[in-house]
């Protein structure tokens, strides 16, 4: 860790600001302090710890974690239902505000992919699915089969997941 200090004087410091900014993006910040201080007209005490380089992209494979492609191995048909039940669960996840992984993570979603067709029968077959997280979100994931490709997801139509 390594530590810079700037002072920014309250009226005319738009050069250290900028020299601020740039050492702001070109740096890995860890911490700002920032202090006022009144005297000699005013000026901002402003200390940032910092680290060199990206210790994350420089990690060691065994240090960070790899993305798995989870669409390796899907047919064309099962990589479109995968990137369309993406949609889906990120649709969820922003109208109930929280993170789309806890409605199904992307290995959950292949596994959903891979099945022609969601059922109530053969969704409570996924291993590593919870079944609360079944009743409350696969519903929205079922499609219309009208004969045409694709079809709407529906929830209204399905018994599975609504309140006993």
């Amino acid at each position: 860790m390594q530590i810079k200090l700037y002072t920014l004087p309250v009226f005319g410091s738009e050069g250290i600001e900028e020299e601020m900014n740039r050492f702001l993006r070109g740096h890995r910040i860890l911490q700002v302090e920032r202090h006022f201080c009144p005297d000699s007209g005013g000026y901002w005490a402003i200390l940032i710890e910092y680290v060199d380089g990206d210790p994350i992209a420089e990690a060691t494979p065994a240090n960070r974690r790899d993305r798995k492609d989870f669409t390796e191995g899907l047919t064309e048909e099962e990589k479109v239902r995968f990137e369309r039940y993406k949609a889906i669960r990120k649709e969820l996840a922003n109208r109930n505000s929280m993170p789309a992984y806890l409605i199904f993570t992307n290995e959950e979603l292949a596994l959903l992919a891979k099945m022609p067709e969601l059922r109530e029968d053969n969704t409570r077959q996924v291993k590593g699915i919870a079944p609360q997280r079944l009743r409350d979100y696969v519903r929205y994931f079922y499609v219309e089969t009208d004969g045409e490709t694709g079809g709407q997801p529906h929830a209204e139509d399905s018994e599975f997941g609504k309140p006993a």
